[in-house]
């Protein structure tokens, strides 16, 4: 079965970055329509964010993955999480804005400040992941054979082993 993770992952990307871009066009002049795409924009990427997590959980159990590109996996897996909440909140967050003050309702410093954060988490995990692609091999036709060296590949997510914690490649559990 083709991998579907690395198809959905771009929904929640586009969809946040044109709901952040809208809100915060919205907060400096009065556009309804600027105010609406962005909420809806968010919704639909909560519903892209939460495709992505699910494709990105099957993909990983289908995955044969190289000892050193495993721990990192499971980060992605494990931040993918955080973010799919971080975003859902902002859902429920821009629901109740929208159900107090109608679908004009207007968006506040900390609602953009927390979108604006939920975006850079958002770059990140897009970064990571492409590393792990590109540089690890995670996910293509065999690991740990990415466009570039395993040496020279590997040292783009060096900085983050220490969060992975997994001597053993598995960390005691199948895939």
């Amino acid at each position: 079965m083709l991998p579907v993770h690395p198809i959905l992952v771009h929904f929640p990307i586009a969809l946040l970055t044109v709901s952040l871009a809208a809100d915060a066009l919205a907060s400096v002049r009065v556009s309804t329509e600027a105010r609406a795409l962005g909420f809806w924009c968010l919704v639909l990427a909560a519903v892209g964010a939460a495709g992505a997590v699910m494709t990105g959980l099957v993909d990983m159990h289908r995955a044969d993955l190289a000892m050193a590109t495993h721990g990192y996996v499971h980060l992605h897996r494990d931040i993918g999480w955080v973010l799919l909440a971080v975003i859902l909140l902002l859902a429920v967050w821009r629901l109740r804005i929208r159900r107090r003050s109608g679908p004009g309702g207007r968006v506040g410093r900390a609602y953009l400040a927390s979108a604006a954060a939920a975006f850079t988490l958002l770059v990140f995990q897009g970064w990571f992941g492409g590393e792990l692609v590109y540089g690890h091999g995670a996910g293509v036709a065999a690991a740990s054979q990415g466009v570039v060296s395993p040496e020279q590949g590997q040292k783009g997510l060096a900085p983050f082993s220490r969060f992975t914690g997994h001597a053993d490649p598995h960390g005691g559990h199948n895939h």
